[in-house]
């Protein structure tokens, strides 16, 4: 019986689990570990002005302004797991979202993706917090990024520049448990990708006051 009992609890957990459902890939108790496992989804047409045509204060993107993932229910909503596909219908190409385990620190759009000039793609992660945190959320890209945490709006920031790390501190709070963490990335040519980790939020403030 013990047998039988122990048998029927595995296929109630196995069955009961929501579609969708994983663990989350970062703990956010990281601080300071660079954010390597990510699910991502692209490359998106962009029609961006070439480098060098226009000064950087008069750079525009229409990727970086448009939600690619609206039909997916828009890139405040999505909640993706592996395989999960769908349809452009302006284009009728479909895209899919892959895993990138990444060896470096830097996330690398340019090796990953063929398409790789005057395109957009995303990143997606689930963060797991013991309780609620206010944390720095330190990005670098190249070029332009957008941070979406947990469907809000967090880091918006157009620019043509060089990929490194901890070029922009934002501010964040996770909530408790599982965390929703987009981040899109914006190119208009050469290189491409991100770099993403979280920071203590008095230890980081402290030392960008100097």
């Amino acid at each position: 019986m013990p047998s039988l009992r122990l048998g029927l609890l595995v296929f109630l957990l196995i069955f009961t689990i929501p579609p969708g459902w994983c663990q989350p890939s970062f703990n956010a108790d990281d601080m300071g570990v660079y954010i390597r496992d990510w699910l991502v989804c692209g490359p998106f047409p962009n029609q961006s002005p070439r480098v060098g045509s226009v000064s950087l204060e008069d750079y525009r993107s229409e990727g970086f302004d448009k939600d690619f993932l609206a039909p997916l229910g828009g890139e405040s909503n999505v909640d993706p797991i592996v395989g999960d596909s769908f349809t452009d219908p302006s284009t009728g190409r479909t895209y899919e979202w892959k895993e990138l385990q990444s060896e470096d620190d830097l996330i690398s759009f340019e090796n990953y993706f063929e398409e790789n000039d005057h395109v957009d793609a995303y990143a997606f992660t689930h963060i797991g917090s013991p309780d609620e945190k206010r944390l720095i959320l330190s990005v670098g890209s190249n070029d332009g990024i957008r941070v979406f945490l947990n469907g809000e709006l967090v880091h918006s920031h157009l620019i043509l520049r060089w990929l490194g790390k901890d070029t922009d501190y934002v501010p964040v709070t996770l909530r408790k448990g599982t965390n929703r963490l987009l981040i899109k990335v914006d190119e208009s040519g050469g290189d491409w990708g991100f770099s993403a980790r979280f920071l203590d939020y008095e230890k980081t403030l402290q030392s960008i006051r100097g």
